[in-house]
């Protein structure tokens, strides 16, 4: 409920009444949400380096999307992009914790399965229903194909998630905007702007902050 379906139906249609830019900037804050949850409820340690990381990595996504300067004020399509985003972190935090007793396979099956069904039911409720059956088989092949990647995302994700923290896990999906950014622009032919590949480089320094230990720490923790 809070991972496979509530949130879908509130960020797309969020994302409908905002531009992509910020949909997925407030996006990317989900490491910031998940860390303060899982702080108290799983007893992760934040750490010192949480703050300078989270400010590194926020900064460089707001260059990259060409959020700074200026930008566009807070609407309704934000506020549904956000609660989306804040029920994905408790769904991360909630995940980490069931993960413990239950394998990643059965996880995934529950949050796109029972997520799923969530939506249908939705669907239907709203007489929404037919408006699938309008889809040409092309369409429809297209989407068969795309459900794909969500597929293999949420089950390398919760095996992944098991064996690490959740502020790290999220933390590492902040580099799904260099890699869009890069593939656009091999699409394109068009090189990054200056603030972008500034951007792209203060995202890879703040994880950097936050993912790689002191090689003091990692000895001490070896032996």
């Amino acid at each position: 409920m809070i991972g496979g379906s509530i949130p879908f139906l509130l960020f797309f249609q969020g994302l409908a009444l905002t531009s992509a830019a910020n949909a997925s900037f407030i996006h990317k804050t989900m490491f910031v949400w998940a860390a303060l949850l899982a702080a108290p409820l799983l007893g992760e340690r934040m750490g010192r380096r949480l703050l300078p990381a989270a400010v590194l990595l926020l900064l460089g996504n707001a260059l990259l999307l060409k959020l700074l300067p200026g930008g566009s004020s807070f609407q309704l399509g934000d506020l549904l992009i956000l609660a989306a985003t804040l029920l994905w972190a408790g769904e991360n935090v909630l995940s980490k914790h069931v993960l413990r007793t239950i394998p990643p396979k059965i996880v995934a099956l529950g949050r796109m399965g029972i997520g799923s069904l969530v939506i249908l039911g939705v669907l239907i409720a709203t007489g929404k229903l037919a408006l699938i059956s309008q889809l040409p088989p092309l369409h429809l092949g297209w989407v068969a194909l795309t459900a794909l990647f969500p597929l293999g995302y949420v089950l390398t994700w919760y095996a992944g998630l098991r064996e690490i923290k959740v502020t790290t896990a999220t933390s590492i999906l902040l580099l799904g905007s260099p890699v869009t950014t890069l593939l656009v622009a091999f699409q394109s032919g068009l090189l990054p702007s200056f603030p972008q590949g500034l951007g792209i480089a203060l995202i890879l320094g703040g994880l950097a902050v936050l993912l790689l230990r002191p090689r003091r720490k990692m000895q001490v923790a070896s032996a």
